[in-house]
């Protein structure tokens, strides 16, 4: 069975072949975002093309890794004004790495990839801790760097769920809807279905993000 790939917005150019391209995996927990991540990588360094790995956001001193989660909502929400302090401080911190790290290295043809990306706070709120208004939540996304593509990993969520039970059916299904309205929404988004094998998926992805199978 071939890999299933939802029709989204404009796709990659090969002129990303030449210069580099920042892109940003978002999906549920169990969706499969390190494996494609992974298999990206693998293809990049097959290609001889540099690339980052950065985890939610881009560190200007270092590449970073994410901290394993094992409950993503088991927290519970930040008041309004921890959450509109906590808005600041990834706007901040975004800047001042997308200009040291993002734009020379693209220029160099490095790739810079992200699991995760503020945006993610959009669809779900609650593993941010986020407790404010979403209309600021929606602005300080405006004002954020922007990566050049959104990788969004879509599949039933009984699919998902049998991979990953982090979060109950219900959540789960409406996280799903969210993501699924978001890649519509967004230009720069490739909506891509991960029920078929990773392999699958990443040969229907890499013409996606510019890059011949």
């Amino acid at each position: 069975m071939e890999a299933t790939i939802v029709p989204a917005a404009r796709e990659a150019t090969p002129a990303h072949r030449r210069r580099g391209l920042a892109v940003a995996f978002l999906g549920p927990d169990g969706a499969g975002k390190s494996t494609v991540i992974k298999g990206l990588q693998s293809e990049l360094d097959r290609r001889g093309i540099a690339h980052q790995y950065h985890h939610l956001q881009v560190r200007w001193w270092k590449s970073g890794v994410g901290i394993t989660v094992s409950d993503p909502h088991g927290r519970p929400p930040r008041g309004t004004l921890a959450s509109i302090a906590k808005l600041g401080w990834f706007l901040a911190r975004a800047w001042p790495a997308w200009i040291v790290r993002v734009m020379p290295a693209r220029r160099r043809g490095e790739w810079i990839i992200l699991d995760r990306c503020f945006t993610d706070l959009l669809v779900d709120q609650r593993r941010y801790r986020y407790g404010g208004p979403m209309w600021l939540a929606r602005l300080t996304d405006r004002l954020m760097p922007a990566p050049d593509a959104l990788v969004v990993l879509h599949a039933p969520a009984e699919v998902i769920h049998r991979r990953k039970a982090e979060v109950p059916p219900e959540v789960l299904a409406r996280l799903l809807d969210g993501y699924r309205d978001l890649a519509i929404q967004r230009g720069n988004a490739r909506l891509v279905d991960v029920t078929a094998s990773p392999a699958e998926v990443l040969t229907g992805l890499l013409p996606r993000l510019g890059l011949d199978p």
